[in-house]
């Protein structure tokens, strides 16, 4: 079995915090604990205060050069595993949910994220 090794780490790391990480390198797969003894939970709230701030969507969109090759659905999973741990609240509300909820580390979807909110298999009823 051949090993392709990819930028997992430093994906995650970016999506979170805006900034690539290098020095986090190449991975076979992803790995959740020793992604989180490199990673500060400060500094990844402050990069998502800094989103909140400019309006701007968090986590961060990943560049092609960190994508490449790598699976959206363990990508996502692995993202979802590393801000659980850091106890990151990222709940979406819905628009028209009351005053600006960003203090509390809550936002209004976007355009996209209505989108695919609202978008449901024919078989939904």
């Amino acid at each position: 079995m051949v090993i392709i090794y990819r930028h997992w780490h430093r994906a995650v790391a970016f999506a979170l915090l805006g900034v690539d990480r290098p020095e986090l390198g190449e991975q076979g797969s992803p790995d959740v604990a020793e992604l989180l003894r490199s990673l500060d939970r400060t500094a990844v709230a402050d990069a998502r205060a800094r989103a909140a701030a400019a309006d701007e969507p968090w986590p961060y969109a990943l560049p092609s050069e960190l994508a490449t090759g790598i699976g959206w659905a363990r990508y996502g999973a692995t993202l979802q595993r590393v801000r659980d741990a850091l106890a990151l609240d990222t709940t979406i509300v819905p628009a028209g949910a009351g005053d600006d909820d960003r203090s509390a580390g809550r936002r209004h979807p976007s355009a996209e994220e209505r989108r695919l909110l609202a978008d449901r298999p024919p078989h939904w009823g």
